[in-house]
Formats: structure tokens, C-alpha cells, sequence
């Protein structure tokens, strides 16, 4: 099941899909059906599941389609590997199996193709990264590499910002490889207070969702932003249903 806070948007999403004409309901590998509050105070359903042949299904639906509000951080989902119905997004794409580094590299090249392509920077629509394997947290494993690495990321930034006139000061932003929700992450500004960091900070990288041990890092330049709310800093988002954006 999804958090407590992604209540509301799972209870919006289906609305959409039942608008659009079908049926559905929301379920969850559990024994019994739950009823849990969402923040607008709606009750939210959530159905046991059951898998008999072959076929998932919960309640009183056989579902042709399965739609997953699961990031799969904590292994890879075996029990939806052994059903005849798709699953989307694929269970193939869970935080179990995906690298954040995986996505620069390949992201990092269609920009370099791009730039060429219209005789510009590529570092305009891209940033500087590397990733570090093997890092213990607890045992500071792996933490001299990473020093260097982030050290030569502040250098190759700092030239970009002399090319450009930038004033502002280089940093990098230290964050699991493989994990999401904003947890285990870090800035820095240097290799050495990367490695000097304190035994707090160390226990907060140890771990990302669902208590998973940190131990492939990425490090990843850090974007000066001009976008601010209230005094902090902001987030542009848009989403799309379909071409349309709401």
C-alpha cells in the first residue's frame, strides 16, 4: 500500500480511471481488508489480494490491468511475477534493480548528442556527475574514493562558472544510488567535508526506505536555483494526463 500521505492521490487517480469508464479498487497483499483516513478525511478500501492460476485478483474483481503504486525498494516483487495480467509501470522497474547513475549516463549522452547536434553546451541542460560502489556508511568504507570524486566534480564545476561568469559557490549533492523519498541525502562542498562528516549524518546516509542499507552513492552537481516560495526553495511541476497539462 502506499503512505499515509499518497492516500489522496491514490484516491484522485482512481476517481480519473472510474470516470474514464472502468472499474477498480485498490488492494494490497494483506490478510483482511483495511480501511484506512485520507488527509481530506475520505475512507480509502484496501482489498486483500489473492492469486489462484495464475490470476490476480481482490474483492470481486478479476482485473485486466494491475497498476502499481509500489517503488519495489525492498526486493523485487516475486508474487507479481507469476501472474498472466500486466503489470504497470513494470515491476522490471523498481528501485531493487535501477541505478540513478544509469539514468545520468544515459541522459548525459542524448545532451552531448544534443549539443553537437545544435552547436551548444551540453553542461546547459545537463550536470556533472559519478558514482561510487561499495560504500559503508557505519565504516566509513569507500569514503577516501568518494572524497577524490566529489573534489574533481567542484573542480570540473568551478571551471564551468568561470567560463559563464557564475559568482555562486560549487557543491554536490551525495544521494543513494538506488533510492527515493529524499531520504539518504547530503550536500558538499569539498571531498574533505565529505569524509569528515559526523557520526549523525553518517547514520542518516546508512539508510534509505524501508531501513535498506546504503552501499552504492552517487554524486551529483548541485543546481543553484532562482525559484523560490515563501523563502525556500520551490519546485517546478507539472503533470499530464495524456498531452494535456494540468
Amino acid at each position: 500500500p502506499p503512505r499515509s500521505t499518497l492516500f489522496p492521490y491514490t484516491t484522485l487517480f482512481r476517481s480519473i480511471i472510474e470516470k474514464a469508464g472502468f472499474n477498480s479498487l485498490c488492494a494490497t497483499f494483506g490478510d483482511t481488508l483495511k480501511e484506512v483516513k485520507t488527509a481530506s478525511g475520505k475512507t480509502l478500501e484496501l482489498f486483500p489480494v489473492s492469486i489462484e492460476s495464475g490470476k490476480l485478483s481482490a474483492g470481486d474483481i478479476l482485473p485486466e490491468v494491475i497498476i502499481s503504486n509500489n517503488d519495489f525498494s525492498s526486493g523485487k516483487p516475486e508474487k507479481l511475477f507469476n501472474i498472466s495480467q500486466p503489470v504497470l509501470p513494470s515491476p522490471e522497474m523498481g528501485w531493487y534493480r535501477r541505478r540513478k547513475s544509469e539514468h545520468f549516463r544515459i541522459y548525459r549522452q542524448l545532451a552531448t548528442e544534443f549539443g553537437k547536434k545544435y552547436s551548444f553546451d551540453p553542461w546547459l541542460i545537463s550536470g556533472f556527475f559519478d558514482f561510487q560502489e561499495y560504500v559503508n556508511f557505519k565504516e566509513k568504507t569507500g569514503f577516501d574514493e568518494v572524497g577524490m570524486k566529489i573534489d574533481s566534480i567542484i573542480n570540473e564545476i568551478q571551471k564551468k562558472y568561470d567560463e559563464y561568469n557564475i559568482s555562486d559557490s560549487p557543491f554536490v549533492f551525495i544521494k543513494n544510488n538506488s533510492g527515493t523519498y529524499g531520504m539518504a541525502v547530503m550536500t558538499a562542498d569539498s571531498g574533505e567535508s565529505f569524509i569528515s562528516m559526523n557520526r549523525a549524518t553518517r547514520n542518516k546516509m546508512s539508510f534509505g526506505k524501508n531501513k535498506i542499507t546504503v552501499s552504492s552513492i552517487i554524486i551529483q552537481e548541485g543546481i543553484p536555483t532562482s525559484d523560490m516560495l515563501d523563502g525556500k526553495v520551490a519546485e517546478p511541476l507539472f503533470y499530464f494526463i495524456g498531452k494535456n497539462p494540468v
